[in-house]
């Protein structure tokens, strides 16, 4: 063996001399041939198929490391990166990198049901995809923090049948044009833009004084009571037909504090997109006054001195008239003694709890209260017969909510509803919680 080894190397370094003696044009030669050889080397890493666990495997290395990344991009072959460049798939594992925080730890492969569940969902949202899709493949990459329970994020490539696996490049792409979405919405919040916003918030298909008053609210809202920068909200997931944040350190509306909240980028089947940020809504301090005829009846869950003010009959009587019925089908004894009376009157309905005088009059704590008519309204103006836009230029964010507005009373919490049909408030309910 030693022997070879030596005619080998005697060989080569004979081969180099005669090279090296050659005349200026065999120099070019060898120049083509060192170059031939060169090139073969960079084709190597690529000249084989990776399975789809092997492509994943990349994609985790890429994510583990900041200077994996351009090695793993070379580590694939082309036919299996699908035109996706160098700076797009950068691009994409810094975004997956946002949604894996601390240490990646290894990757599963979705099961059936959870990859069936996600061809369900993007078909639903996206019909011309649907199609697309049916041959993604979906995998967990689980990671780490100090000290905290593990966890994972969801990736997608793509494994059609008798086809190499590859990373899907219109998907990374539609993918990286939510990022950019995403961007802008969260530059305009950072710089208190509300022309931007209010731009970014037309899809929602509102009139433009209301998304005005949205995108007023919002910036108002990650001024004052988030603390973390969109920097450093966390990205849930990354998907054709979505892409998901979650933000920290938030003060509600309210005044209570929140763990988090989520907001999510959802792509329209029309190629538009629609901005999911809502607010929770909090119940103006006026609307616990309720008015007929522009007089005050009443208001409700008021205290004095701690203890709930009572209401008197002959008060809201002396203002509405008396109710339709007031007798023993509506005025019934509870075993601890107190009445409690259901009562209709004129413009509004209204359930108590108190003590009756013989039918005739009572007193009590107001429990529940309904509006029917235009007669009656709450301290906003607000008042059965007015639009549903009317309704949302005092609440913004009502039609996410379900048209329910909480809020707190001096004695309780209080539960304020709109019954809304064909776009016009039809009643509106006060219920003390």
């Amino acid at each position: 063996m030693k022997v070879w080894r030596r005619l080998s190397l005697c060989l080569c370094v004979s081969l180099l001399l005669t090279v090296t003696a050659c005349s200026s044009e065999d120099g070019f030669w060898l120049d083509d041939l060192t170059e031939q050889i060169r090139s073969i080397g960079r084709r190597q890493p690529n000249a084989g198929n990776l399975s789809v666990h092997e492509l994943v495997q990349k994609i985790a290395d890429a994510i583990k490391n900041d200077a994996n990344i351009t090695s793993a991009y070379d580590g694939i072959p082309d036919r299996q990166k699908d035109g996706l460049t160098l700076d797009q798939f950068q691009q994409y594992i810094r975004l997956l990198r946002r949604g894996t925080s601390g240490s990646v730890t290894s990757f599963t492969e979705m099961s059936d049901d959870e990859i069936t569940d996600v061809r369900s969902q993007i078909g639903e949202q996206l019909p011309d995809q649907a199609d697309n899709v049916a041959d993604i493949s979906g995998f967990w990459i689980h990671y780490q923090e100090s000290g905290r329970a593990a966890e994972k994020f969801a990736i997608y490539v793509r494994e059609s049948e008798g086809q190499t696996p590859d990373l899907y490049g219109d998907w990374v792409r539609q993918i990286l044009d939510l990022q950019d979405l995403a961007l802008l919405y969260f530059d305009a919040l950072d710089r208190y833009d509300e022309d931007a916003l209010s731009f970014l918030l037309q899809p929602q298909d509102l009139p433009e004084d209301i998304i005005a008053l949205r995108a007023e609210r919002l910036i108002h809202f990650y001024r004052y009571n988030i603390t973390s920068r969109s920097a450093e909200f966390k990205v849930i997931h990354a998907r054709i037909d979505r892409i998901g944040f979650e933000e920290f350190g938030i003060i509600n509306p309210d005044k209570s504090q929140a763990v988090s909240r989520k907001i999510e980028l959802i792509r329209q089947p029309d190629g538009g997109y629609f901005i999911d940020d809502v607010l929770p809504e909090v119940m103006n301090d006026d609307d616990l006054q309720v008015y007929f005829q522009d007089k005050l009846l009443l208001q409700m869950g008021q205290a004095e001195s701690g203890e709930p003010v009572q209401v008197r009959s002959g008060d809201i009587e002396s203002i509405i008239g008396p109710p339709e019925v007031h007798d023993d089908t509506v005025c019934v004894t509870a075993a601890n003694g107190v009445q409690r009376l259901d009562l209709t009157y004129q413009s509004l309905e209204i359930k108590a709890e108190g003590t009756c005088f013989r039918h005739s009059r009572w007193n009590g704590q107001v429990t529940y209260l309904k509006l029917v008519t235009s007669d009656s309204s709450i301290g906003s103006g607000l008042k059965p017969g007015d639009s549903l836009a009317d309704l949302l230029r005092q609440y913004p964010f009502a039609r996410e909510a379900g048209y329910v507005i909480r809020g707190k009373s001096d004695t309780r919490n209080i539960t304020l509803k709109f019954i809304i049909d064909e776009d016009q408030i039809e009643a509106i309910e006060l219920t003390l919680n």
